[in-house]
């Protein structure tokens, strides 16, 4: 055999005992590294550690120095799927793999976490992506290509000094990725782990069972009930489930349920299934095998009191495995034929080992314990135990670990803590570790400068570990417990079949096998496992028994093969024979269920139960199912399965009979169904359209009938509304026939329902609700009076809501009273008029109806006599003088009607020159003021509101009346106007005349000129404030003056003439219109020469009177000459007053 490097580190370390020992050592200093030397012949390969919970701190490995087609690491290996050949198994070393996770072919690693080392036992390429982390050692096998990205870093690379080959693949380390560990190359072969089964049995239950409440669990408390279960579905919610070791189908377990496992073996040929946060509790040394493929979505696999990660074995033989979201599993978990996914926030607390790993998230923390290693065993540990709380703000972590001593492992027990990283980092510098409530560890025992210490301890069957960490948040204690295990354990253990007794026979179908077993000797290692045909048997190392139950036997001799394994992998195998012979053959048991009534067309549903023995050999049970009478056919969907449905053609009562035959002999049972005739739904009549108006009700007279079925059943009605604008109120609503009430008008559907308790059916009314009808309203008109033989008007007024619907309102005039005939124009009209016969006081009415309501509304007419117009006198005619008043002395007489009239007068101006004013115009007797002189008709009008009549009165006016003349307007010159004034019926222009004066055939404006009235005439006369003179210029020399004078007269006058006087001393003319009317020359008489002309020369429109003064410069110092137009007279029209 080659030396290993296992062997040196052995040799050394006993060397270096020896040499302290000569130095005469104390005997605690010795007994320490006694036991470091054990510990170190259990760890052949020293490895960094690892994080938290990090299985192996030291990198143990287990090296096989067997048959090489045996190890796994090379391409000869075994198949992996099978874990071990049969001779593999009987030379396996009892040393443990301590890897987290080992994976055949090449990992896939796209994220997450593996808190210790992993091995992969194929040459094959892979990538270990940036968001992986691996906290422990890398283990490959042969010499691969190592690349790295360019933040990529790892530890060290380590020749372990195993198989050259394979070369060919390369390892790709990608960005960010850290390894804090090491990467080992040409890695030791490794046999894995014996215990991984071909295959599980079948269950020999057959029923299928639903949990939904803790009864169900009750009635099934002893173990042989659960021996009859083959598929466990739990659907309750906080049910707690202790379940036996035992072969099932299918273990199903929702909501917050636990299912609690106890020490043995539990087989499913097919799977189980976790979801909602249900939960597997694992107490003890238990092994699950699952035949199919496992999907743990939302649950937990978690260890019991006192067990460790290994005590649990987790092996699925199918080709997957998927753990995700929050799942966590804890313990070591086998898929040697398939693929293990973790994804999420998943956790495997304990080993993969698989034929690949994929990690999409989620983490394995390796947590392998006991484990062995040559004569040593860890017994707890390497466990982590962090400080995660600020001690300034928090307590101090704590911790609480239950453990339980491995079989065969003997004292002394070390319990090593590793104080932070081996650099010196993340160091503890305050922490309590109480084993069984002794305190091993006090505050004062750590510090930063402290980098390990260990404690010698005992230990009990179930032991109890406290941790308390105090210090800054990142540090952390690593804390394992090793002992011994007896060496060189070669004896195979003892082994007993106490029960049944070799050669015997029996006509069951299983059985129960039972022995004992032991391993004696010097270094026994102790009872491992009992396999009874390959399948483990419940082992009790207290008392050394063992058994399995439901060992099926098939018809003849059975081999039955016991094979004990102890901890060193010694075995021994015993082998009995049993067989089972045929039994006597009983009748099947059979029954049909019971009697049922159900309804058409509904089919029955039969629930038939039948057993047999088993016997005649090879026999399989038939069951038909028959009619035996009835009215009619009955149609079986499946005429041969137990659970099945009858249909029935007609209604009645059927006999229906079960038979069960195994070939040989049959037996029957039969049940009674009543078949009821199909129920018909009710039939329902709500009733006929209605319409009411509110306040009334509607009164429902609905309907409903029924087929009496389903039998025993009552016909229940229920009123209710189902659509309309308010409330319907319903005297009693369960009632077919009842009242209606409604709270506001509109049209609303009510529903009557009727059920047979199992059919229902409807029926609908209408209701239309009109409002409330109000009566009509009515106004005949204002009280009137009248005087014959006038007609009244009657304009009278109505109107209606429009309710009742579709009425017509009607009216009518009609007399109350009055002392005469009346004869209406058109009585049933509002509007019209009415004559009366006789005086007096009449009352009419109005009334008017919808149909419904009626009302009605009067009027008072009066009839008076015929009037008469008033009678009236303006006064006698008069002559007054301006500015005078005159003083109108009217009066007037009426008949008084019409009746209640007031009688008014009014004066008014019927014609006169001027406007007159009334000192109050309504009153018979007032005075008249006039703003000019003329002859005046005044009218005063007399009305008694009917009839007028009015008188006239003559007033003439003598005074002062201002007219208006206009000038002509010349060739040369501007027009001026001449206002004409009249008194006493002469008249007189006042200024407002032009005069132009020329000389040298120009003429020049005249100045001063004033209209006048010469005293006692009564014509117009224009007068001007002196002469007209000429040049002062005495004596020199002769020259000539010229005026005009320009007027027109009104057209009211006629008849005018020019009046004038000229005073000069040698010649002057005057020419009107162009007429020469004076010629003088020669004369200077003081008084002037007086001139006139008549109307034959004047005209309509301007007149123009020219005047020439001509002087011969013979005097001296006085007035040449002068002139003067004395009047211009006019006569009035014939309209004119005198």
């Amino acid at each position: 055999m080659d030396i290993t490097h296992s062997e040196q580190r052995r040799s050394f370390c006993f060397h270096i005992i020896q040499k302290f020992h000569r130095r005469d050592l104390s005997c605690r200093l010795l007994s320490l590294l006694l036991s470091y030397t054990l510990l170190l012949q259990f760890i052949p390969h020293v490895a960094s550690f690892s994080n938290a919970d990090t299985p192996n701190p030291w990198g143990i490995t287990v090296a096989n120095y067997t048959d090489p087609a045996a190890r796994l690491g090379h391409a000869t290996a075994a198949p992996f799927r099978n874990g071990f050949s049969a001779s593999a198994r009987a030379v396996v070393k009892p040393e443990t793999l301590t890897d987290a996770v080992v994976s055949r072919h090449k990992p896939t690693l796209n994220g997450g976490r593996i808190e210790g080392s992993l091995r992969v036992l194929e040459g094959e390429s892979f990538a270990i992506n940036g968001s992986t982390e691996i906290a422990g050692d890398l283990y490959l096998v042969g010499k691969p290509a190592i690349q790295t990205g360019a933040t990529a870093s790892y530890g060290e690379i380590v020749d372990d000094g195993g198989a050259a080959t394979p070369a060919n693949y390369t390892i790709t380390l990608g960005n960010n990725v850290n390894l804090p560990g090491r990467i080992h190359t040409h890695a030791d072969a490794m046999n894995l782990p014996a215990d991984f089964p071909a295959s599980v049995p079948a269950s020999s239950g057959t029923r299928a069972l639903t949990v939904r409440a803790q009864a169900d669990v009750n009635a099934l408390s002893a173990p042989a009930d659960w021996q009859t279960v083959r598929d466990l579905n739990i659907k309750g919610s906080g049910l707690t489930i202790d379940l036996p070791p035992g072969n099932f189908g299918t273990l199903t377990v929702n909501g917050n349920n636990q299912v609690n496992f106890s020490a043995g073996t539990y087989n499913f040929a097919n799977t189980f299934s976790l979801d909602g946060g249900a939960t597997l509790q694992a107490t003890g040394l238990v092994t699950i095998n699952v035949g199919q493929n496992l999907t743990i979505n939302s649950g937990a696999l978690t260890p019991g009191s006192y067990t460790a990660p290994g005590d649990v074995h987790l092996n699925v033989l199918g080709p997957v495995l998927n753990i995700n979201s929050s799942s966590q599993v804890s313990g070591l978990v086998r898929a040697y034929n398939g693929t293990v996914t973790l994804g999420g926030t998943a956790q495997v607390r304990g080993q993969v080992i698989a034929n690949s790993i994929s990690l999409n998230g989620g983490k394995v923390i390796g947590a392998v314990w006991p484990a062995r290693s040559a004569n040593g065993i860890t017994v707890f540990g390497p466990r982590r135990f962090d400080r995660t709380i600020d001690r300034t703000t928090g307590r101090p972590n704590q911790y609480l670990d239950q453990f339980s001593i491995p079989t065969g492992t003997t004292s002394p027990y070390t319990l090593h803590i590793q104080n932070g990283a081996p650099d010196g980092s993340n160091r503890v510098s305050s922490a309590i570790v109480k084993l069984n409530g002794i305190n091993l560890l006090t505050p004062t025992d750590l510090n930063q400068n402290v980098n390990a210490l260990d404690r010698t301890i005992s230990l009990e069957a179930g032991n109890q570990l406290d941790v308390s960490v105090a210090s800054v948040p990142g540090s952390y204690l690593i804390i394992n417990i090793a002992g011994t295990a007896p060496p060189n354990d070669t004896t195979p253990p003892l082994l007993t079949i106490t029960a049944p007794l070799d050669q015997s026979t029996t006509t069951a179908s299983s059985i129960s096998v039972s022995g004992t077993a032991s391993d004696v000797g010097e270094g026994s290692a102790g009872v491992a496992h009992v396999y009874v045909n390959d399948v483990e048997a419940t082992y009790d190392a207290g008392n050394g028994s063992w058994s399995l139950s439901n060992l099926l036997l098939n018809p003849g001799a059975n081999q039955i093969s016991v094979r004990a394994v102890d901890h060193a992998a010694n075995q021994t195998t015993s082998i009995i024979t049993v067989t089972r012979a045929a039994p006597e053959n009983h009748a099947p048991t059979v029954d049909a269920g019971p009697d049922q009534t159900m309804t058409l067309p509904q089919a029955a549903k039969l629930h038939g139960t039948a057993g047999d023995d088993g016997e005649p050999q090879g026999s399989s049970l038939t069951t038909t199912w028959a009619m035996v009478g009835g009215p009619g056919t009955v149609a079986f969907a499946n005429v041969a399965a137990l659970d099945t449905t009858a249909s029935f053609s007609k209604p009645g009562t059927y006999l229906i009979r079960l038979t069960a035959s195994d070939g040989a002999l049959s037996s029957s049972d039969e049940l009674s169904i009543t078949v009821e005739p199909e129920n018909q739904p009710p039939t329902v009549n709500a009733g006929q359209t209605q319409t009411i108006a509110l306040p009334s009700t509607a009164t429902l007279n609905g309907a409903a009938t029924d087929d009496g079925l389903p039998t025993g059943s009552t016909l229940s009605s229920l009123w209710n509304q189902l659509s309309g604008p308010g409330v319907t109120t319903f005297e009693d609503s369960a009632e077919s026939q009842t009242v209606a009430s409604f709270s506001e008008p509109g049209t609303y559907v009510l529903q009557l329902t009727a059920s047979d308790t199992e059919l229902t059916s409807r029926g609908e009314v209408t209701i239309t609700v009109q409002p409330q009808n109000q009566p009509p309203l009515v106004a005949a008109g204002p009280d009137q009076v009248i005087s014959l033989p006038n007609s009244a008007q009657l304009n009278g007024l109505v109107s209606d809501d429009g309710w009742p619907a579709g009425s017509n309102l009607t009216t009518a005039w009609s007399v109350v009273s009055g002392p005469g005939a009346v004869a209406f124009a058109n009585a049933s009209v509002t509007v019209t008029s009415v004559v009366f016969v006789v005086p007096g006081t009449y009352v009419l009415r109005l009334a008017v109806s919808d149909g419904e309501l009626s009302a009605s509304d009067d009027l008072s007419i009066t009839v008076t006599p015929p009037n008469q117009a008033p009678t009236v006198n303006a006064g006698a005619d008069q002559t007054i003088e301006l500015p005078a008043a005159v003083l109108l002395k009217a009066s007037f007489s009426d008949d008084g009607l019409p009746e209640g009239s007031n009688v008014s007068t009014t004066w008014s101006k019927a014609s006169g020159p001027g406007d007159v004013l009334f000192s109050n115009p309504n009153s018979p007797i007032t005075s008249a003021t006039f703003c000019a002189a003329g002859i005046y008709v005044l009218r005063l009008s007399v009305t008694d509101s009917l009839l007028s009549n009015s008188d006239e009165v003559t007033v003439i006016v003598r005074g002062l009346q201002t007219l208006t003349l206009k000038s002509g307007n010349g060739e040369i010159g501007q027009p001026d106007q001449l206002n004409l004034a009249s008194r006493d019926g002469g008249l007189t222009y006042q200024p407002a005349y032009v005069v132009e004066r020329y000389d040298s055939s120009v003429y020049v404006p005249g100045t001063n000129f004033v209209w006048g009235l010469i005293p006692g005439s009564r014509w117009i006369n224009f007068v001007p404030s002196h002469w007209m003179a000429g040049p002062l210029n005495w004596n020199a020399g002769p020259s000539t003056t010229k005026y005009r004078a320009t007027f027109t007269f009104p057209s009211d006058y006629s008849q005018p003439s020019l009046f004038g006087r000229i005073e000069a001393d040698d010649v002057a003319t005057v020419f009107l219109n162009g007429t020469q009317i004076v010629s003088h020359s020669g004369f200077a008489d003081p008084a002037g020469f007086v001139f006139t002309d008549d109307i034959t020369r004047f005209q309509s429109g301007p007149n123009v009177v020219d005047i020439t003064l001509f002087d011969s410069g013979g005097g001296v110092g006085g007035l040449d000459y002068k002139f003067q137009i004395l009047s211009v007279t006019a006569t009035p029209h014939a309209n004119q007053p005198p």
